[in-house]
């Protein structure tokens, strides 16, 4: 008993680093993105092209694979139209908008979270979460500025990246009932779903073809961007699997920093002391949401022992 705990508590912290290293990487994700459109396949033929490319990779490890049955199936159709979807939004935003910006705006994720765990799960809305809440909208109200009555997003690529975090966050809430799907198979889904969706961004924002040379010469990078993908992507998957997702949510945070420094190193976009605020604000959300997350899972084998 007392190895099978060690054993437990080892893959929880194994898990707990996945989710930090993958946040980290996400949070850089940027820079392999634009320099696949620098290349010659410009918008939104970097996201198609590349998911296209990793289905093509994890299609033969997923078919040696036991095949999903019955309901496993349709759980697996969900995640991959939400996680698709999500990604291919979050593509479109880094390609066409502000790292910072749309970074921040997909970190709305856990208000989004918040009220549809409420609203769809029958969550309680305490006063942590309350508070998640209001930091994370007075992050955005920071980021966005007040232009007329209301802080919305200036252009389509926040747009996208606020839609992102609300796929994400119903990604979340949906994940929660399907932790027995393998990993594997959730991030092919996830691969396989976001073609069809970034194949639709591209004909809404249309982009030149690429050339067959450029396609070519872009293969190496493309390569190299696929096993950045699929691994962050399955790590995300398998920690969020063996951890609450109080922890979870504290652990992606690092994305948010890394994201916001190496735009702030690499490129010339506007990063002052209102991103900087709103920056503190919604990571301050997210850290509350997550120990929020975290307390409530302290408190649940207490609830049911004496139940």
């Amino acid at each position: 008993m007392p190895f099978a705990k060690a054993s437990s508590l080892k893959l929880d912290g194994i898990a707990s680093l996945s989710i930090a290293f993958s946040g980290a990487f996400w949070g850089l994700w940027w820079i392999p993105l634009r320099q696949i459109e620098h290349q010659g396949l410009s918008g939104n033929w970097a996201n198609l092209v590349l998911y296209a490319a990793a289905t093509v990779v994890l299609l033969p490890i997923v078919l040696l694979r036991p095949r999903p049955t019955g309901q496993d199936i349709w759980r697996l159709v969900v995640i991959g139209v939400l996680s698709g979807l999500g990604f291919a939004l979050w593509n479109n935003a880094l390609l066409y908008g502000a790292v910072v910006r749309v970074t921040l705006l997909f970190y709305l994720s856990p208000v989004w979270a918040t009220l549809l765990g409420v609203l769809l799960l029958g969550d309680s809305l305490g006063a942590l979460r309350l508070l998640s809440i209001l930091l994370g909208l007075a992050g955005a109200s920071m980021v966005l500025k007040f232009e007329g009555m209301l802080p919305v997003p200036r252009d389509l690529a926040e747009w996208s990246g606020l839609a992102s975090g609300i796929a994400f966050a119903l990604l979340a809430v949906y994940v929660r009932k399907s932790r027995d799907v393998g990993a594997l198979e959730k991030t092919f889904a996830n691969q396989l779903f976001a073609v069809p969706f970034a194949g639709l961004f591209l004909f809404l924002l249309p982009a030149p073809a690429p050339s067959f040379a450029a396609l070519i010469s872009s293969l190496p990078l493309i390569l190299v961007s696929c096993v950045w993908l699929v691994p962050v992507m399955f790590l995300i998957l398998w920690g969020a699997g063996r951890l609450d997702p109080g922890r979870v949510s504290i652990l992606l945070l690092f994305e948010v920093v890394a994201s916001a420094t190496s735009a702030a190193l690499l490129t010339d976009e506007p990063f002052g002391w209102r991103e900087v605020a709103g920056c503190m604000l919604i990571l301050g959300a997210g850290l509350v949401e997550g120990l929020n997350g975290l307390r409530g899972q302290k408190d649940r084998p207490a609830a049911s022992a004496t139940g």
